[in-house]
Parts: C-alpha cells; structure tokens; sequence
C-alpha cells in the first residue's frame, strides 16, 4: 500500500481561530438507501475553546492546509486501496494522536458529499468532548457496557459536519478498558459505520498499550502513527513498528507543539 508523506505539523493553534459561521452542515441520505440509527444522533453545536487546537476549521492557516493534503492523499488511497476506517495513534501517551484525529476529522468533513465519524476509544485519556466545546458524559463506554442506544450516544457536530462519539465515562482500570474495547457489539458497530460512512476515524490509545489497542487494530483499514517530535525516542518507534503485523501504516504525522 502506498505510504502517505510525513505530516508536520508546525503551527497547531499556538493562538485561537475563528469558527466559520458559514461553514454548513452536511445534509445528505444515507448510502445504498434505507435508513440508520446515525440520522437520529443528537444534534450538537462544536464551540471553539480557548486551548481547543482545532486549526482545521481556520483554512487560512498552515496547519490547516496541511491537514487538507494529508485528507487529499488518504482520499487518493480510498479510491485505490478501498481504505475507510483509519485509525489514528501515538507510540506512547501525550504524542497527540487526539488532537491530529479531530483535526483530520473535520478535514475531511469539509468535503459535503463526504460522511465523517470520529471514535474516541483512547479510553484512558478521554476529554475530546471538551475540546470540542460540549459534554458528552455518555459514550462508546455505555454503549458497549450498558446497553445505551446508538443514537443516544452519538453527536452530530454543527457546523463542522462530522459525527461524534465519546469515550463516555471510561473505565478507570487499564484491565477494565480492555474487557470493553473487546466486546464483541464493537465490531457490530464498526460494520454499521462502514455501511454508512464515507470515513470512519479512530483515536487510539497508545500503542505501548498493546492489550488496549490490539483490539483496535484488526477492526481498521490502516494506521497513521503521530510522532511527537523530542517525545518519541527512535528505540520506541522502533520496537511499535515491530509489534504492528495487523495493521499497515499509511504513514506518519510529525506532531511538533504537543498534545
């Protein structure tokens, strides 16, 4: 599979943006007919926060366009490699994975004939929510703990055009975290995602997680691995990329300014 080039990101939000107020919501059916439980998902406003980092919704940005070429060459593997469920993660904990998987997502959302999902599953290090600018207390943990409906759990964000689902409120212990991401109704949910969505992108927890995040791994189509630049060692890069026989790796985000 083709590798996409480093992604280096050298100018994420060091200062706020401006949402676009005429930026519109993607309003299109569903594909191959019938209906889903994602067109009944709770309609929710993104705010731009202080701290947030969401540089994607500024186009004007250097960040921002970075973001649009790697959203442009994932596109050109999608139509190559039939590549959907991406999933998005770092070496170890603080690479960035969460912020370079927000900003992807609402990259590619800004294509309007485009259907975007973004799962936060990095369930031990939750708050994606909150740099969205809402409260999401339930999520991808009740829903496969508890039995929640899909449709309650899932947030529809105006006006960036993507859906959303939270970690919810995630188990403290890392043996607890991975008793839910190895539930067996994930796998039901990644197969309605694919049948509904143009992309499905996963945050991930850390790869030297490896009980937690193997179960990730065989649900998605390819990794992007973000690299935090003075944070991920050479000896780290090296032994993660030895562990990664489920999944190629698309390539590579060069996260420079943190988490």
């Amino acid at each position: 599979m083709d590798k996409i080039e480093q992604l280096r990101i050298t100018s994420v939000a060091r200062q706020d943006v401006a949402l676009d107020e005429g930026v519109s919501r993607v309003e299109t059916g569903p594909r191959g007919g019938g209906s889903s439980n994602f067109e009944h998902a709770a309609n929710s406003r993104l705010v731009m926060k202080p701290g947030a980092r969401l540089v994607a919704m500024d186009g004007k940005s250097e960040a921002a366009a970075e973001f649009r070429l790697l959203a442009a060459r994932l596109n050109k593997l999608k139509s190559q490699n039939k590549v959907k469920r991406i999933l998005v993660a770092g070496c170890i904990a603080e690479s960035g994975s969460s912020l370079v998987c927000a900003n992807l997502a609402l990259t590619l959302a800004q294509n309007p004939a485009q259907r975007v999902m973004l799962i936060e599953a990095n369930l031990g290090h939750t708050g994606m929510d909150a740099r969205f600018g809402m409260e999401a207390p339930l999520g991808l943990s009740e829903y496969l703990q508890d039995g929640h409906a899909l449709e309650s759990v899932v947030h529809r964000l105006a006006p960036s055009g993507i859906w959303f689902l939270s970690a919810g409120t995630a188990p403290r212990s890392p043996e607890d975290r991975v008793q839910v991401l190895s539930s067996s109704k994930l796998l039901g949910l990644f197969r309605q995602e694919s049948d509904w969505f143009d992309w499905v992108l996963v945050d991930s927890p850390p790869l030297e997680n490896w009980g937690t995040a193997a179960a990730l791994t065989h649900l998605c189509d390819g990794l992007i691995l973000v690299i935090r630049k003075g944070h991920t060692s050479k000896k780290v890069l090296k032994r993660t990329l030895n562990m990664l026989d489920r999944i190629p790796v698309l390539g590579y985000a060069i996260n420079e300014v943190g988490s």
